[in-house]
């Protein structure tokens, strides 16, 4: 039997803090339900089955629609351990038998302006920003497409303090900037929820 919303919600907050609605729909219950993954099954992800969860990352939206971000894949065991190496902190990163690497991207902008014999007047700490929250948009759209389809994920943020290891293992080039790392896989138990917060939820 599916949890209750007040189960839901005392599971999040550890308290009740909001009085929600006798039901949700199966796509909000999901949400509220969710929690990361440290622990992997060695299962390979099928490639149609990443390419739908990446589509879903997709999906989410982006600044004028340039979407201004990259993602870079690899299942390569041998780069997700120097990634996990050089953290130090997250030795189960190795389990993962994918990992994303989201980036701000702003070679696309310049790109098109320089094929149009134009200035990027925004190239400044607008560009960097935008590039930025597309890249963490498009994160938080593939973790909601992973849960859906079974997989669990965890965001690793730690890739920033190793930012010329990441630019050498994937060959990045100028305005592309690593925003964070997300392990991605089959989980191998039950997930913990972590409590949050409720100092942000507005009362009126």
């Amino acid at each position: 039997m599916a949890d209750t919303p007040e189960v839901l919600i005392r599971a999040r907050y550890g308290s009740l803090p909001l009085t929600p609605p006798a039901s949700l729909p199966d796509g909000l219950a999901a949400l509220l339900a969710r929690s990361v993954t440290r622990r992997y099954t060695p299962a390979e992800v099928p490639d149609a089955l990443l390419d739908t969860v990446l589509a879903g990352a997709q999906s989410a939206p982006a600044k004028s629609d340039l979407q201004q971000y990259s993602i870079l894949v690899t299942r390569d065991a041998a780069k997700i351990a120097a990634v996990a190496d050089a953290i130090g902190t997250m030795p189960w990163i190795k389990e993962a038998p994918v990992l994303l690497v989201f980036c701000g991207d702003m070679r696309r902008g310049r790109r098109i302006c320089a094929l149009h014999d134009r200035r990027h007047a925004n190239d400044s700490i607008d560009t960097f920003l935008n590039a930025s929250a597309d890249a963490a948009l498009a994160m938080g759209f593939c973790v909601m497409a992973a849960d859906a389809m079974g997989l669990g994920t965890c965001p690793i943020s730690y890739i920033r303090n190793n930012l010329d290891l990441i630019t050498e293992l994937f060959g990045l080039p100028e305005g592309v900037f690593p925003l964070a790392g997300l392990t991605l896989g089959w989980p191998a138990r039950n997930r913990r929820r972590r409590n949050r917060t409720s100092s942000s939820i507005p009362f009126w």
